[in-house]
């Protein structure tokens, strides 16, 4: 987890929180930069060079028989070519940014993992995991009144003009002077997958335990709900401590599954709109923010994406929404507000359940069965007790989101930002 940026101007530093150490590479007309909070490796060498590639790297993969993501791209980028290399690393678990420059053809190629968890953005000098280093145009009125309208946005759009974001899961090509040359179809293709063959308690178990690897200590965003009761149960004695919100009800359910669970009281911070970098938020952005703020480990595992891959929304009793939650909502909205509020405390936030065997498996099941959560809860039965398999969604909002309309709230989110940028 990291932050990485090339430029043909200046940097600034102001992503110095997404990493310990600083590491800039200059070429005769570009500053390649990695800000790196090293996990899986040491401090070290975080840039990573070839005969015909640097390679910026922000993420973490989790590679059978590497115990060093680092290592494992350099090898898949010194024995493969450029598109074998990219297709073998879209088959890893994990999530990730790239921002590769190629020698050969002074070219700059970017992409990122299918659910865009780590995002990038590009102006015409630059590259960077966030908006704050970049040159800032005027405001993207239209973009600004989509949001307010729908939520979020789904397109290469941000609140600027002038800025763009590299698409999921999609290779882009540049030249060495930023022109977008090309932007690639799908680079990696999700599976059909029979659910009868397969067990979801395996893909879970699997995933969590990948998500443990590491040198760090490992905490859980613990709300007594389904989701993050099930990565309990998978990370059972590898976590050093696990976090609840303060409310009493939270709290009763949380200490079903851990009896010693931390209670976080949540403030609202108004830091939390400038760590998003933008207006972006459906109700949890603040208290997600205040619950970073609070914990001590550097690796945190949270429950998300389970209500988008099993239904766990109530608007699917209405329609079947699976598709546009896992690939509308995740990558342009959670994903979003997960790396900026956890990276601008310097943690690294891990989700099992957006391994993309578990989407897969997700993706393959029937309506019924994803409806509240179905198949989800049947399978952890007679695991994890009654009261937690059967326990209602409580979403994570605060007072001021639930007393008023969606578009009131993001109305002045929007105008509250609008204040902040002058």
């Amino acid at each position: 987890m990291c932050g990485v940026m090339i430029t043909s101007g200046e940097y600034d530093f102001s992503m110095k929180h997404r990493g310990i150490n600083t590491q800039i590479k200059y070429l005769k007309n570009l500053s390649l930069i990695h800000e790196h909070l090293p996990i899986q490796a040491e401090v070290g060498a975080s840039i990573i060079e070839t005969k015909r590639f640097i390679i910026l790297f922000n993420g973490e993969l989790f590679v059978d028989n590497y115990d060093n993501d680092l290592k494992y791209i350099h090898d898949t980028f010194t024995e493969l070519c450029l598109y074998d290399a990219v297709n073998e690393i879209m088959l890893q678990d994990g999530f990730y940014s790239f921002i590769i420059y190629d020698t050969e053809f002074d070219e700059i190629l970017c992409f990122t993992d299918p659910l865009g968890k780590k995002q990038l953005y590009y102006t015409d000098s630059s590259i960077a995991s966030e908006l704050r280093p970049l040159i800032k145009g005027p405001v993207n009125s239209i973009h600004l009144a989509r949001t307010i309208k729908f939520g979020y946005v789904t397109d290469d759009s941000t609140p600027y003009t002038n800025i763009k974001r590299i698409m999921p899961n999609k290779l882009h090509t540049f030249d060495c002077n930023f022109k977008l040359l090309k932007v690639g179809t799908e680079l990696y293709k999700f599976k059909k997958v029979d659910t009868n063959k397969v067990d979801l308690y395996d893909l879970i178990d699997k995933s969590v335990k990948n998500r443990l690897k590491g040198h760090e200590a490992v905490g859980l965003l613990l709300s007594g709900g389904l989701d993050s009761s099930i990565i309990a149960h998978h990370a059972a004695h590898s976590i050093r401590t696990s976090y609840c919100v303060d409310n009493l009800d939270d709290l009763a359910y949380a200490r079903y599954i851990d009896p010693n669970v931390n209670s976080i009281s949540l403030d609202i911070d108004e830091a939390a709109l400038d760590a998003m970098e933008m207006p972006l938020d459906l109700g949890s952005l603040y208290p997600q923010y205040s619950l970073f703020s609070k914990v001590d480990e550097t690796v945190i595992l949270t429950g998300d994406g389970a209500d988008e891959a099993f239904g766990g929304y109530r608007r699917m009793r209405d329609y079947d929404a699976q598709l546009s939650d896992i690939f509308d909502e995740l990558p342009f909205y959670h994903n979003v507000r997960i790396d900026r509020i956890s990276m601008i405390h310097t943690k690294e936030c891990r989700s099992p359940f957006m391994s993309i065997p578990v989407i897969e498996y997700a993706i393959n099941l029937p309506y019924n069965e994803r409806v509240n959560k179905k198949h989800l809860r049947d399978r952890y039965k007679g695991i994890l007790p009654d009261r937690i398999c059967n326990r209602p969604k409580e979403p994570l909002k605060t007072d001021i989101v639930r007393s008023q309309s969606d578009v009131q709230y993001r109305k002045q989110l929007v105008d509250k930002w609008l204040e902040g940028i002058k």
